[in-house]
């Protein structure tokens, strides 16, 4: 897992002022290489810390728009207790 980083040398800065450019698709290895230090960047702090608290954020998003989902598809039964059918569920399909 310890893979050789290509760009490590160079400045954070050199690396977000190539990042920043608007580079036209013509330029195909200067495009590429913008790739490249992107990758870059996300292995240096705090740029890897903030990727992966985004990453945990949408996880939880995701997680939080699926409770919603069921919240509004809820229904009473008789006594008042709350149910969610079956096919409103994310497990819907174990069922089918």
């Amino acid at each position: 897992m310890n893979e050789e980083r290509k760009y490590k040398a160079v400045s954070t800065v050199d690396l977000l002022n190539l990042i920043g450019e608007d580079i036209p698709y013509t330029q195909d290895k200067k495009r590429d290489k913008q790739n490249d230090y992107k990758e870059e960047l996300e292995h240096r702090e705090p740029f890897d810390v903030i990727k992966h608290k985004i990453e945990r954020m949408q996880t939880e998003i995701k997680e939080q728009r699926n409770i919603i989902e069921l919240l509004m598809n809820h229904t009473h039964d008789q006594n008042g207790n709350v149910s969610v059918p079956i096919d409103k569920t994310k497990d819907a399909w174990r069922f089918r």
